[in-house]
């Protein structure tokens, strides 16, 4: 017999579940608007999509309770899934290029090469290095995690160890242009602002609403501060996008901000959008699908280009869709496998 706290754990884990949901369809949205050369203040304010995300990765990371899995279990796991259906897109999207285009930039070798080691290459797979260096540290961040119970020291410790890093990022800076030390900073400065941001999103579900907003307050105000000196060095405002690659003070404490008053008003977003007839189900399967909505998003943004404010939702629409119809023919061509296997 299920009791009574079972069914409110069971209760609780669904509702989280579906906010993860909600969250990650949020933050894949902007991303792809990003790409669709959106309103240039819309640009500005979504700008926190991919530390959203990373929020939301390690938010299902707690869900799953994945540090219960020994590290290279849990590594090869996460990998294969991000890294196999990036691969075949990958091969798929040269292929194709190869047919079509034989003469396209993309066909180079050496774009073709850091391409497939997510680099720069054709733009876009930079993202996925990013995950896959959080999979590589996320066991231990989970580990200062768990260990500090206090939630100021441990927010202290983050800030800490982000102050040592802009230390390092304002040291190397000058050397970025040199290929191999670009190619170093393409791992250590980009696991270290995002594992530290992972670390973040660990911690957010035990801090109450007003430690969250105590905390936005915070990285508000530094914001500022780091605003302040962009516009003083520059004599202009500069977007926060330029101070993504790698990830700075600018641009880490706008995202932290931001995240935290979408934290905030999640629950009464999402409630809202369940109202809306199958809104639920379309939230679920983009979340489910985000990896392959992403990849497929990227022809479409590369090639395609619709001077219309409905670019964004054409392409959005498309991608769903070919990434519906292509889990309906794995479905039947593995279906069938399946029966044929079993007769």
């Amino acid at each position: 017999m299920t009791s009574f706290t079972d069914n409110k754990l069971q209760e609780t884990t669904i509702k989280r579940n579906h906010i993860i949901d909600f969250m990650r369809f949020f933050g894949l949205i902007m991303v792809v608007l990003a790409h669709t050369n959106p309103n240039p203040i819309i640009m500005q304010i979504r700008t926190f999509d991919v530390p959203l995300l990373v929020v939301v990765s390690a938010l299902s990371y707690h869900t799953t309770q994945s540090s219960t899995k020994s590290y290279l279990s849990y590594m090869f796991h996460r990998s294969k899934r991000l890294l196999i259906p990036v691969y075949i897109f990958l091969v798929g999207y040269f292929l194709v290029l190869a047919l079509l285009s034989p003469n396209n930039p993309d066909l180079k070798w050496g774009v073709i090469a850091e391409t497939f080691l997510l680099l720069e290459g054709i733009g876009y797979v930079w993202i996925i290095r990013v995950f896959l260096l959080i999979a590589l540290i996320s066991p231990l961040i989970y580990q200062l995690h768990i260990r500090e119970k206090s939630n100021v020291i441990y927010m202290f410790k983050l800030c800490i160890l982000f102050s040592l890093y802009e230390i390092s990022l304002y040291a190397i800076k000058p050397f970025l242009n040199i290929d191999y030390v670009k190619y170093i900073t393409a791992i250590t400065h980009y696991a270290i602002p995002y594992g530290l941001i992972f670390g973040f999103g660990l911690r957010l579900p035990k801090l109450t609403l007003r430690e969250v907003g105590i905390v936005s307050i915070f990285t508000f105000v530094m914001f500022l501060i780091y605003a302040g000196l962009v516009i003083f060095q520059n004599e202009k405002f500069v977007s926060m996008w330029y101070f993504k690659y790698p990830p700075s003070g600018y641009y880490v404490y706008y995202s932290i901000t931001a995240v935290c008053i979408f934290w905030m008003v999640v629950p009464k977003m999402s409630e809202w959008l369940d109202k809306i007839p199958y809104s639920s189900k379309i939230v679920r399967f983009i979340s489910i699908n985000s990896l392959w909505i992403y990849l497929w998003h990227i022809p479409f943004v590369k090639f395609f280009h619709i001077d219309s404010d409905f670019f964004f939702l054409i392409v959005l629409i498309s991608v769903i869709l070919l990434t519906f119809i292509q889990n309906k023919i794995y479905d039947i061509v593995f279906n069938k496998q399946d029966k044929s296997i079993k007769s």
